[in-house]
């Protein structure tokens, strides 16, 4: 029936407008509880008024005919290519949006923001209790969600971590940037419902500033709060969740209580399992039809040298590695990299769960249990995807199909080697059939227990693979499938990249790797601006990047760098290049090397008044880069206290550098 549905809802198009077969293609895919239309363009380009009129003959047709099928007609979804114009997709995309409106569940939408991955942990956390709640809801990392469709949402949820010195999250910068557009009105959002939640660290001067910033902006573009804004502190007593528990409480209430989904639950049974993730769609070992997918972003690259740049006799082996790599960078962009578990973790893990060779190697695809559950990446599994053409008289059908095994997914996709949380621990129970165990787990993550939580997991380093092995009857019964509920997926680490884009080999401050380019959060200028960078450690890799290509030209303004290790003889970094800079300034603070202890804040003042005749004479910019321990913090007082000693009321030069983007961090810990 839906075939026949898709056939007569192109036959309109076509026949209305002289479009080509091959000029439009759909096809649908479906499951028991929902309907999926994807809509393919090749080569339409119509003016505006014949965009508009064609975009609502397609859906409109598409839904109508879906009131045959009730089912499915609750719950469709529509994605597109990007074959045809922005200006023409726009179109269907907006015409998509009012009709599914007025058709589709209501549904909460939970938006994360995270860089370690706490604040996803959380929300997936959310995730569950709205599914165990019969709440409808959707899960996703921010910059992998259109943020221009956020007025046409019901609820959302922000889960908002900040990162180093106040600092938005990698993972939702594109979409904070969509936020804050000037052109969004004031009512841009006063149909939607919103809450936030912050993850924060009060030892921290810039304490749960991300997530501040998120809600001053939801509330200035009209949306309506439903609560105050949570603000979770890891120095409370019991960690994050001396504010999170209460707060979700009072979320769930405020949702009951303005009845804002009707079959919502009045509580969660406790008893209740929810279904796995995914299904595991077992395949032939001998099917071949499919070509590999390319790695999203991510390239295999070659390392061409791995050279220790601290003393033998130091404690600290930090390396310097130089990958050969095509693609282009700038001076402050980051490297990250994809790593893989090592096989030690990997033996731990399948000792532990005793799978045989014919499970681990037997291949499969994931298949989504739930509509608003989204695969892991395809290429990060080893997937493939399979096309097949069917006659012209008949439909375009594409399958994605994310084939893989079990073994593949231990050795890239499940993070074995980190420490695992209580989410980790609150599947275990929920899955374990063994009365003791279970028992234990579940003591584990009472939030009265947060010390013994702590001995066991974070403070002895353990991580998720030996956690199996200390569960051994529980682990031994976990079906494959519960697999993909228990881990997370492996992070990408991110490096500061030390080379200049004019080196030959990339460099960074750690055999093949997947690793590909992301911006990085200094807003590095040109050679006119005369700047002072702060670099003590590691945190120099960005600054011989910006600064050996800030010296390619003769005509660079005055850069100063201030540098700071433990000892001349140790760790200092690059010692034999900063002489070849001649517009750069280079002062060393060696912490180790006396008996009175020097570092970088104490180098500032020593050169105050060149630091004042940048920042606060020729309007340069300076920049930190670092551990975001005490660093930042003492650095920033140096400098503040240079602007005191010039007639500024203490505290307000920082503020102004740091107000108008001429102080900046990427800090890190």
């Amino acid at each position: 029936m839906l075939e026949n549905i898709r056939s007569r809802s192109l036959a309109t198009i076509r026949e209305k407008y002289g479009v080509r077969p091959d000029q439009i293609r759909a096809y649908f895919h479906y499951q028991p509880s929902f309907f999926h239309l994807h809509v393919h363009f090749v080569s339409l380009k119509y003016d505006a008024p014949a965009s508009t009129t064609l975009s609502a003959v397609l859906l409109d047709d598409v839904i109508n005919n879906l009131q045959l099928v009730p089912d499915y007609y609750k719950k469709a979804t529509l994605t597109f290519t990007r074959k045809a114009s922005d200006k023409l997709l726009e179109m269907f995309r907006e015409a998509g949006r009012c009709i599914l409106n007025r058709n589709c569940m209501k549904s909460l939408l939970i938006l994360y923001g995270s860089e370690t991955g706490t604040a996803e942990d959380v929300a997936e956390s959310l995730w569950k209790e709205a599914r165990l709640l019969d709440v409808p809801a959707r899960l996703y990392g921010v910059d992998d969600y259109t943020m221009d469709n956020l007025p046409t949402e019901h609820v959302v949820v922000f889960v908002v971590a900040t990162t180093g010195q106040g600092e938005i999250p990698p993972n939702m910068r594109n979409g904070w940037k969509r936020l804050l557009r000037r052109s969004l009105s004031s009512t841009w959002l006063e149909k939607v419902h919103f809450a936030v939640l912050g993850l924060g660290d009060s030892s921290y001067q810039k304490y749960n500033y991300a997530s501040k910033k998120v809600y001053r902006r939801l509330l200035q573009l009209g949306g309506e709060c439903l609560l105050n804004i949570g603000l979770a502190d890891d120095q409370h007593e019991i960690g994050i969740d001396g504010a999170i528990i209460p707060w979700k409480k009072e979320f769930w209430e405020k949702l009951r209580k303005d009845r804002l989904f009707d079959n919502m639950k009045s509580d969660i049974d406790p008893n209740t399992v929810l279904p796995p993730k995914y299904n595991l769609i077992y395949e032939d070992a001998a099917s071949t039809n499919g070509k590999s997918l390319e790695p999203d972003q991510y390239q295999e690259v070659t390392v061409v040298s791995n050279k220790r740049v601290t003393a033998e006799d130091h404690f600290q082996d930090t390396r310097l590695v130089s990958f050969k790599m095509t693609q282009s960078y700038e001076p402050g962009d980051v490297l990250m990299v994809q790593p893989r578990n090592l096989k030690e973790s990997i033996e731990i893990a399948l000792g532990a769960l005793k799978y045989s060779d014919e499970v681990l190697d037997r291949p499969f695809r994931l298949e989504a249990s739930d509509e608003f559950v989204k695969l892991p990446p395809k290429w990060l599994i080893g997937g493939m995807f399979f096309f097949v053409d069917a006659s012209e008289s008949d439909f375009l059908k594409s399958v994605f199909s994310e084939r893989t095994t079990l073994r593949s997914c231990f050795n890239c996709l499940f993070d074995l080697q980190m420490i695992p949380r209580k989410s980790f621990f609150q599947t275990l129970a929920s899955i374990s059939t063994h009365p003791d165990e279970k028992e234990k787990l579940l003591e584990f993550i009472n939030p009265e227990n947060l010390d013994h939580f702590l001995d066991y997991t974070t403070r002895c380093r353990r991580t998720t693979a030996e956690m199996l092995r200390d569960f051994p009857e529980t682990s031994a019964n976990i079906p494959p499938e519960r697999l993909f509920d228990l881990f997370i997926t492996i992070r990408p680490r991110a490096f500061s990249i030390a080379s200049s884009p004019s080196m030959e080999n990339l460099q960074i401050l750690v055999a093949k790797v997947f690793v590909k380019l992301r911006s990085g959060t200094l807003k590095l200028p040109k050679e006119h601006k005369q700047v002072i960078c702060i670099g003590p450690g590691t945190g120099v890799a960005p600054f011989r990047s910006y600064l050996t290509w800030r010296n390619r030209n003769d005509g660079a303004a005055r850069s100063v760098l201030f540098f700071g290790c433990r000892g001349k003889k140790r760790d200092f970094y690059f010692e034999n290049e900063w002489d070849q800079l001649p517009t750069t300034h280079v002062y060393t603070a060696f912490s180790r090397d006396t008996d009175q202890k020097v570092y970088v804040q104490h180098m500032i003042l020593k050169h105050a008044d060149e630091v004042w005749e940048i920042l606060g004479e020729q309007d340069g910019m300076a920049f930190i880069a670092g551990s975001s321990l005490d660093m930042p913090k003492d650095v920033g007082a140096a400098i503040d206290k240079v602007g005191v000693q010039h007639g500024w009321a203490e505290g307000s030069f920082l503020s102004k550098l740091e107000a108008t983007g001429r102080l900046q961090y990427e800090t890190w810990s």
